[in-house]
């Protein structure tokens, strides 16, 4: 009979939330609930009833445990690697994950020996026409968890996700948000001890550094990987924060003005005007598109045709100014003022920090109208994405190609 580990069902985890649940009902028929419990009970009997049932359900909990509240951790691979390039073919990429992973169980994790040190469970290759698109890596290990140190923690599985894409030559990890989590060393001994604390990005690194090994994949060095990620955050920012149309056309109705105020106050104040005329412009068109946009009365302006819209923002100048701007309550940053006086030296540099975006989600059905919020940072070589509610993985793979596309 299937059981579903005391680790994934615990409410409190946020694994199997009811919303989810509810959708597993729906695509199969079975009847709906407003209790959790009641709802589980409805699954498990679905689950139980034969082999292709159970063969449903431990497939759709592994896609469940694998979405929701994540942090990822992204890095990017160079593809001029002959193994690399071998993984592309299907039967050659299949005869190569078999050489290297043939201790493999390829169970499913409810149903895998769990270890105090991480392990590999089972992998899946991604394919279209016998074209690998994508390798996927499912990682468990036992952990022990608790408030105080030296306190005697209690045992939960925590899974590990790995993604090779590639189609695009990066490689992602994630896991959920836990903290007081701890490694266990000695078989006997449950202590919470300080110096086997570890958190969930050390373990998703762990497992991304062990694929990358396996694979003989080659990454840049912390250094280029970080422009290239803090470049992409930029061309997404300036994806997401274009000039609405109403505010470009009163911005261009004040053309002649702005040209003549120029001429007159450089020719006043005997200015240079041919090496500082279209410096200046630039300063006046964003003071213009400031006021505008802070006195706008419909912020819906600066959310409506796109997807998602940016509500933090940081990022270092040539100047190595640290320049940080947040607006309350996820209203827009193109309304706030701060955005715009920084708005000149973030273009120059082409170049952002980090960012928290508000994302409309693909389907509304089960976890409303509300946007979802994702933070995402450029961290030791890493893009970090991290999701603080629940995410369909729909909307994953959607900030995912976001994220990683230069989105111009």
């Amino acid at each position: 009979m299937i059981q579903i580990p005391r680790s994934f069902l615990d409410e409190n985890e946020s694994y199997l939330v009811i919303p989810v649940l509810r959708r597993f009902c729906s695509k199969y028929n079975l009847r709906q609930f407003n209790v959790r419990e009641e709802l589980l009970d409805e699954i498990l009997d679905f689950a139980n009833m034969n082999d292709n049932n159970r063969i449903i359900f431990l497939n759709w909990l592994e896609e469940s445990l694998k979405e929701g509240n994540k942090h990822i951790y992204i890095r990017d691979i160079f593809s001029n690697n002959e193994q690399f390039d071998e993984l592309k073919n299907l039967e050659t990429c299949e005869e190569i994950l078999a050489t290297i992973y043939e201790d493999c169980p390829n169970n499913y994790i409810s149903e895998a020996t769990h270890e105090i040190e991480i392990k590999l469970q089972n992998y899946r290759i991604h394919h279209r026409d016998n074209i690998v698109h994508k390798l996927s890596f499912n990682f468990t290990i036992k952990l022990l968890c608790g408030d105080s140190i030296m306190d005697v923690g209690r045992y939960i599985i925590f899974p590990v996700f790995i993604d090779v894409d590639i189609e695009n030559n990066y490689i992602s990890g994630r896991a959920k948000p836990k903290t007081n989590l701890f490694k266990k060393t000695d078989p006997t001994n449950d202590t919470l001890i300080q110096n086997l604390k570890v958190s969930n990005k050390e373990l998703i690194i762990e497992a991304i550094k062990k694929i990358k090994n396996d694979l003989d994949l080659e990454f840049r060095d912390n250094y280029e990987s970080h422009t290239i990620f803090r470049n992409k955050l930029f061309n997404l920012l300036k994806y997401y924060t274009f000039t609405p149309d109403e505010i470009q056309c009163k911005i261009n109705s004040m053309t002649n003005k702005i040209d003549n105020f120029i001429n007159d106050v450089f020719s006043e104040l005997e200015i240079p005007l041919l090496s500082n005329f279209d410096n200046a412009k630039e300063d006046l068109n964003i003071f213009i598109e400031k006021f505008i946009s802070i006195n706008y009365d419909d912020q819906t302006i600066f959310t409506k045709d796109r997807d998602a819209y940016p509500v933090r923002l940081s990022a270092t100048d040539s100047e190595l100014t640290k320049i940080s701007e947040a607006s309350a309550n996820r209203e827009p940053l193109q309304h706030k003022e701060k955005y715009f006086d920084n708005k000149k030296s973030i273009e120059r540099d082409e170049s952002c920090d980090g960012m928290m975006l508000c994302f409309n989600r693909n389907n509304t059905k089960y976890f409303g109208n509300n946007p979802f919020v994702v933070s995402l940072e450029v961290i030791q070589g890493y893009l970090s994405l991290k999701f603080p509610q629940y995410v369909e993985e729909e909307d994953i793979q959607h900030v995912l190609s976001r994220a990683i596309e230069d989105s111009e």
